[in-house]
This record gives C-alpha cells, structure tokens and sequence, in this order.
C-alpha cells in the first residue's frame, strides 16, 4: 500500500514538474516574439524620427538665418540713424558754409567722437556690446572721428572701406565684421560710417550648433570665403572650404535637406543650410553622418542585449519555480532566528539605555564643575595677563630710559659744544665791551666850551683810539658772536626738547605724527653716537601721515639706527628711505655694517639675545622693536649679507 502511495505521489510530482517546463517555455516564446516585435517597431520609428530630425534641424537653421537677417538689418538702420543724426549732419552743414577746421570743425567732431562713445556703450546684445568702434570717414577714405578716441589710426580705412562685396555693405576684414553705410546731405554721398563687430559675437550667439553633437560645426560663408565657424568640427570646415561652390549651389537649388552631400577621409558629411537674405552670406550646419545615425546601431544592439537577458530571465523563472518551496521554508526559519535575535538586541539596548542615562548624569555634573573650575582661572589668568601688559610696559620704559642712558654721554657732549663757543663768545663780548668803554669815555669828554682847536685835537684822539682797539673788526666781529651764540642757545633749546619728548610716558592714545619729522627728532638725540661712525643718508618720499604712538616710534628709531652705528667697525653709511607700498608707510633703514650670520638671524628678536659683551648690551633691543611694530599693527623685516650690511624694514598701517 505504501508503495503504491509512494509511486501515485512521483507521478504527480512529475506532472507538476512538467507543467512547470511548460510554462517556463511559454514563457520564453512569448518574450522573444515581444522583443523581435518591439525592435521592429522601434527601428520604423527610428527611421521616422531621423527623418523628421533632419527636417527640425533644417527649419532651425533657417530661423537662424531670419535672426541673424535681422541682426545685420538692425546694424543697417543704426548706421542710417547716425548718418542723419543731427550732430553729424552739422558737421558737413558746417564744412559746407566754409567754416574751418580749427575754429568749429574740430569741435564738432569731438562732438560726433562722443556721440559715438555712447553708441557704443549703449548698444549691446545679451549683456554684450554689439559695436567694438563705430567711425566717420570722407569719400577718400580720411576717418574724421571715431569712439576710440585715437587721434592717428595706423590702418588703411581707404582700401578697407572701399570693399563691398558682399550685399548691404558688409564688409569681411580679419576678427571683425564692417558695417558701412554712406551718410547723406542735401541728396549727395558726403561720407561714410563704419561699425565693427567683432566675429566672437556672432560666433557666441548665433553659430551654437542645432544638433549639439560633439562634431557638428555651424558656419557663416560667402561665395568665397569662410567668415566665421563655431568652436569645432574642424574637418567639416576644411570640406566646407574646398566645396564652397558645391554647398552654395545645393543651397540655392533647395535640394540639401538632410542629404549626404560628399565624403571626405571617408567619413559621411551631412549638410544643412540656408541663405540670408538680402545679403551675400549663407548659413550652414555640418554633421559628420555617423554621429547621426549612431543611436540606430545602439538601438539594434540594446535589443539584443535586451533579448538575450529575457532568455536568461526565462531559464532563471524556471529554475525558481522548481526552489521556491525549499527557499519559502529556509526564509520562513531564518525570519524566526532573525526575530529571536532581534529580541535579544533590544534587550541589551534597554539595559545599555539605562547605562548612558546614568553615564549623562554624572557627565552633566562633571561638567557643570569644570565651568565653574574654568570661571575661577579665566578670572585668575585676566588678572595675570593686566599684570604682565603693566610689566611690559614698564620694561619698554624702562628699555627707553636705558637708551636715554646709554646716549647720555653723547647728548651731553652735543650740549657741552654749544655752551662752550657761547662761554667763549661771552668772554670775547666782554673784552669788547671795555675796548668800546674807552671810545665812549672819550666821547664823553667833548663839553660846550670846545674851540675849533680842542675839536681838532678831539677828533685825533677819538680815530686813535678807534685805530688802537681796530673798532672795524669789533663792529663786524660782534654781529657773528650774537649769531653764533644765538645758533647755539636754539641747539640747546632742540636737545633738551627732543630729549623730553623722546623720555616722555607713552600716551594711551595714538596721535597723527610726520614720520618724517619722528626720524629728525631721534637724529638729533643720537647724533654724537652715530656722526663718529656713519654718514647718515635720507631719502624720504611724500608719504601721508600715520597713526602711532610717537614716543614708542621713536623708541623702535633709536634702536635700529644705534643698532646699524654699532654694526660698522670703522666708517661706514646709513641710509634711511620712507616710501608708500598698497597701505602701508614703509621705513627702511640700511647700513653697511659687518651684517647678521645666516644662523642666528632666526634668534636676533628674542628677548636677552645680544652678540655684543657682557656689560655692553641688555639683549632688549631688537625684541621691544618688534613688539612695538606688532602693537602698531604693522610688519618688521630683515635683510642681511654677511660682510655687506644689513637693511630693517619697518611696515605702518596708513
């Protein structure tokens, strides 16, 4: 009994097997046949829509034709409209009444320049200007004015105005279209007016190719000559240019919708044109065959693929049909584990849930008291760093009154000079004073009573006297002791005045300062220091003045200038240049000094730095300069050859 159960159950599962077959099969047929049908359909439609891309391309080439038609009719009527333009008409009006060219005729015709100007300013296409120059020429071809503003043109306007070739006056001259057009007056030709279009605009705006394929060229031409082609498609503008004869006479003929018209390097070319009227010029599209006509083989072969995947489709739904059950089940014990696993994840994600909300808990807290820490020492380092700026200003100060020192001795020498030749002056005035005290007492003695005898002898005495103290020398002598003196009192006076200024407390605000001035006043502080060593060279150029703080500018003077004196070892030059760079007022300072070894040129603004002995320097210098350049906001640069000198460049903000 079983196995007769056993062998009813395999002949069922066979006929099932084979209605399984069956059906895959029909499956299959069915889809070849859709396929072999949809391919037929598509290539009739192909055909169809070639055709009807041909006749599209066609039309759109003759709108461009009627746009550009219009585009060249517009620069006609704009030239007519300048011809008969009152102020041009004035000029010949004027010319024909006989006035000159130095009294009227000139200034008409600057008159007419800027008429043109404006044209050309005003006159655009798509944000572009149409016009590059628009001139006025006589019958000779002599340009009388034009919007460039040029007053000799080397170009022969003669020979060029002179072609017209092409129809409405067009003329075809290297990367420009003429536009000539004659002007008018009292019925007559008088003159002529040229517009130059560059090709670019037209190339940008109309000679865009219709088709958009990579090898497609749209292309302006005459019966002669190719006037201006798109970007690419360079083989089809060489066929074009070797067959210009046969293109026009299709386009003329109407007989080149469409149809392959030549084959070059054996590469079908298709054209599609059209004249624009009124005028000598054609349009045409050019289109290498293939690229054309490539989506009909892609087609083909897409439909083979596409046949070939349906086979594999078939054959794959008939081996599905046979694994679906077995596949049902695996699927059906796999969604059971997977939804057992999934439980257990969502467990441990609850339990790791609670876990970072306790985690959060204690990050908030911890975070809350690390604000606080944070507001203690932010209020400790605000503190810390008022301290530091009042320490570094005083070490600026102090690094000031140490340069005042360090100079003292020279200042009190520049001091000791003057108030020695004034001691000197001041004794000389005294032995004059009792010289001239003999001549007074002598005039003193003359009374009323003098006889003519006495006044005689009166006389004698008084130009022996004069001869005996050389009363000339001391009359003259005297007037240079007051001068010399007086020099010498003023010296003095700018000494002790640049001294205060430069020993002053910095002020909190910044003050509008000569730059100029700044360098005289430190010359004059540290002239006995430098005038042994160097001869100081000024070069100052007109520079506005700077926003700064003077005292520290004076400051940062000193130091480079001392520094550069101490550089030399035996006589030597400074040179100190002001000049303008973008925004900034630019101080150098040059020497001639024994110059900064490449290896410690890195070190030289560091604080307590010094290549000089112990005892001779502080090591401050150079390093206040650069924080008071950086205060300034500003810049501080070195150049240096070893053996040939040093320069410091000083940037201030204007």
């Amino acid at each position: 009994m079983k196995h007769v159960k056993s062998l009813f159950s395999l002949n069922k599962n066979r006929r099932i097997s084979i209605l399984k077959n069956l059906a895959a099969i029909f499956l299959i047929v069915v889809f070849a046949s859709y396929i072999g049908i949809t391919i037929g359909f598509q290539y009739m439609a192909y055909k169809k829509l070639n055709n009807s891309l041909y006749s599209l391309t066609q039309k759109e080439i003759e709108k461009r034709a009627i746009s550009l038609n219009y585009f060249f009719s517009e620069r006609g009527n704009d030239l007519q409209d300048l011809g008969s333009s009152p102020i041009v008409q004035a000029y010949f009006e004027n010319r024909a009444l006989g006035m000159s060219f130095r009294y009227g005729l000139k200034s008409t015709l600057f008159g007419i320049s800027e008429f043109f100007k404006n044209k050309v300013q005003l006159k655009t296409y798509r944000n572009q200007k149409i016009y590059d120059t628009i001139m006025l020429l006589n019958l000779n071809g002599k340009l009388l004015a034009d919007s460039l503003s040029k007053p000799n043109l080397s170009r022969d306007f003669a020979n060029i105005f002179q072609k017209s070739d092409y129809g409405n006056n067009i003329i075809n001259y290297k990367e420009f279209l003429i536009f000539k057009t004659p002007v008018f007056f009292h019925g007559k030709v008088v003159g002529f007016i040229l517009a130059w279009v560059n090709k670019k605009l037209i190339r940008d705006n109309f000679l865009i190719p219709v088709t958009g394929k990579p090898h497609s060229s749209l292309i302006l031409f005459t019966r002669d000559q190719i006037v201006v082609a798109s970007k690419n498609g360079e083989q089809q503008i060489k066929f074009l240019k070797d067959n210009l004869s046969l293109f026009i006479r299709l386009i003329l003929g109407q007989d080149f919708h469409g149809n392959r018209v030549g084959i070059y390097n054996h590469v079908d070319i298709i054209i599609f044109g059209s004249k624009i009227n009124y005028s000598g010029f054609y349009l045409a599209e050019t289109v290498i065959g293939k690229e054309l006509n490539k989506q009909r083989y892609s087609l083909i072969f897409t439909a083979m693929l596409v046949l070939i995947f349906g086979v594999f489709v078939g054959l794959f739904v008939w081996w599905r049909l046979n694994n679906i059950n077995y596949s049902l089940m695996i699927e059906l014990k796999n969604k059971e584990e997977r939804e057992k696993a999934i439980n257990e994840k969502n467990r441990e994600l609850q339990e790791e849930f609670i876990k970072r909300r306790a985690v959060e808990k204690t990050l908030y807290d911890y975070t809350r008291n690390l604000k606080k820490i944070i507001k203690v020492k932010t209020s400790y380092l605000e503190k810390a760093l008022a301290k530091l700026k009042i320490a570094q200003s005083k070490l600026i100060q102090s690094e000031k009154l140490a340069s005042i020192g360090q100079l003292s001795a020279g200042i009190a020498h520049e001091i000791n000079n003057p108030i020695g030749f004034i001691k000197t002056n001041l004794k000389t005035l005294g032995d004059y004073f009792t010289d001239l005290m003999k001549l007074i007492e002598q005039y003193e003695s003359i009374d009323k009573s003098f006889t003519e005898e006495n006044l005689l002898e009166f006389l004698k005495n008084v130009e022996d006297i004069k001869t005996e103290i050389d009363f000339n020398y001391i009359k003259e002598d005297m007037k240079s002791i007051f001068d010399e003196t007086d020099g010498g009192i003023e010296r003095i006076l700018a000494i002790v005045k640049d001294l205060k200024f430069f020993a002053h407390q910095d002020q909190k605000d910044m003050e509008v300062v000569d730059i100029h001035q700044c360098i005289e006043s430190t010359l004059n502080i540290i002239h006995n220091e430098v005038k042994y060593k160097a001869e100081v060279i000024k070069k100052f150029s007109d520079i506005p003045k700077v926003r700064c703080f003077p005292q520290r500018l004076n400051q940062i003077l000193t130091n480079l200038i001392v520094n550069a004196a101490q550089a030399i070892e035996d006589k030597g030059r400074i040179t100190i240049e002001t000049d303008r760079e973008e925004n900034f007022a630019v101080i150098k300072i040059s020497d001639t000094g024994v110059g900064i070894p490449r290896e410690i040129r890195d070190k030289i603004f560091d604080p307590f730095f010094s290549t000089k002995p112990v005892g001779k320097g502080t090591g401050l210098g150079l390093h206040v300069v650069h924080n008071l350049v950086k205060m300034h906001k500003g810049k501080l640069k070195v150049k240096s050859i070893k053996g040939e000198g040093t320069s410091f460049f000083i940037y201030l903000p204007l």
